[in-house]
């Protein structure tokens, strides 16, 4: 007895798990700006050195740690005077974290309970509309920051509504499959049976009781080294991360480099997203995960190596053409993100999919890392050329990772594996 058995019974996708989707999504739209906060925060506006006799300023002290700080970077040119030096600093080899470890969990955890309450036939749906709020919460912010230029009020204007996040703690229930897996049948029960009432179905008591908890351990991340076809699955898939999450945040955190507006910019790099995450919705289930990817990752990464061409060689009049490749770029390493993660799901066996999703996250962060520098290389090299080498950059990277692609095996339609074994035999290389 499975638990998607009880859901089929209770409703896949009923009333009550829309209503739970509802309030999920909040999360999705109040958690990306946060992310976005470096691009207009850390941009450096137009501004001017300081004119004698006209007094602007904006770094009075504000009180003991202020002046603490101000201690701890700008040395004293004159001890008897007590003058800030004006041509000099200190190097404090330095950094504060604060509630690092909090930063992005709202949408892991909401995807996780969102999927856990579904069935089947709607898992892949809604796994993806729940992806389109994401730009949303963007375009707010985008919004925010146009019209309050003070990047400390930018940031009090965008945490104060993720704290209201919490009074939705006591309205969304828990997950009855994490509770069935740890042994606390009657609260699942209670939950089941009110999501049926809502859902308008007949809940099967007698099917929860056919469920045992899984008492199985955890697989570990080395399994997937375990066999030379699962680790050059695994290789492949930990790559694909990482170049989706490069390009992706490379594209969106670095409309910079691009020509334009920088708002306007920023703002038609989140609205591309929208056609981002629709297209796998309608591509997935027709021509299946592998070729779709392939397809993403290959257009997107022409369309980037295309700017090679427009930077050097067409006018000036014909620039916007650049950023218009770009924007294509990132419209399919949108829609590669979200098939990614589908295809890592499925080809992952049961005992080590955890560990395998969690793991290729942490290479979906490496390639986030790396793509501010890889954007640097726009302003090291200078000039027109110069900025399209991250492009180019890109460009490859997603190339490369389309071919790789075709390594993997196809899924759609295909059972689950779920033993190290079925991993191994899941449709051999081809």
């Amino acid at each position: 007895m499975k638990f998607d058995d009880i859901l089929s019974e209770i409703g896949d996708f009923g009333t009550y798990q829309k209503r739970n989707f509802v309030l999920l999504t909040v999360a999705w739209i109040l958690t990306p700006p946060i992310m976005a906060f470096s691009v207009f925060i850390l941009g450096i506006p137009d501004h001017r050195c300081i004119i004698p006799g006209f007094e602007n300023d904006t770094f009075d002290v504000q009180g003991a740690f202020h002046q603490k700080m101000i201690h701890m970077y700008i040395p004293l040119s004159n001890e008897d005077d007590k003058k800030y030096d004006q041509c000099h600093v200190y190097q404090v080899d330095q950094s504060n974290t604060a509630f690092d470890d909090n930063s992005s969990q709202p949408i892991n955890a909401s995807l996780i309970k969102c999927m856990e309450w579904t069935g089947p036939s709607k898992r892949t749906f809604v796994g993806i509309i729940i992806a389109t709020f994401t730009p949303i919460g963007v375009l707010l912010y985008i919004l925010e920051s146009y019209f309050i230029r003070t990047w400390n009020w930018i940031i009090v204007a965008t945490a104060i509504p993720t704290g209201l996040y919490l009074i939705l703690w006591w309205f969304i229930p828990e997950s009855p499959r994490w509770l069935c897996s740890k042994g606390r049948m009657a609260e699942a029960k209670v939950l089941l049976q009110h999501a049926a009432l809502v859902n308008k179905t007949t809940f099967p008591e007698k099917m929860l009781d056919g469920l045992t908890p899984d008492t199985k351990e955890s697989g570990r991340v080395w399994l997937l080294f375990s066999d030379k076809t699962l680790a050059c699955r695994t290789i492949v898939i930990f790559f694909n991360w990482m170049v989706v999450s490069m390009v992706f945040y490379g594209l969106s955190l670095n409309t910079g480099i691009l020509y334009g507006d920088y708002y306007i910019n920023f703002m038609l790099s989140v609205l591309v997203e929208f056609p981002g995450q629709i297209l796998p919705l309608v591509m997935l289930g027709r021509i299946g995960r592998k070729k779709s990817h392939f397809i993403y990752m290959g257009v997107g990464g022409l369309a980037c190596l295309s700017t090679i061409f427009t930077a050097n060689y067409a006018g000036k009049d014909l620039q916007p053409l650049t950023t218009t490749l770009a924007l294509l770029g990132k419209l399919f390493s949108t829609a590669g993100f979200a098939t990614i993660y589908i295809i890592s799901a499925e080809v992952f066996p049961t005992v080590i999919r955890n560990a395998g999703m969690g793991s290729s996250s942490v290479w979906a962060r490496v390639g986030g890392m790396i793509s501010p520098y890889i954007a640097d290389t726009a302003d090291i090299i200078g000039g027109t050329a110069g900025k399209a080498v991250p492009l180019v950059i890109f460009g490859g990277a997603c190339i490369l990772a389309a071919l790789l692609t075709l390594i993997l095996p196809e899924t759609l339609n295909r059972q689950l594996p779920e033993t190290i074994e079925d991993g191994k035999n899941f449709s051999r290389l081809l």
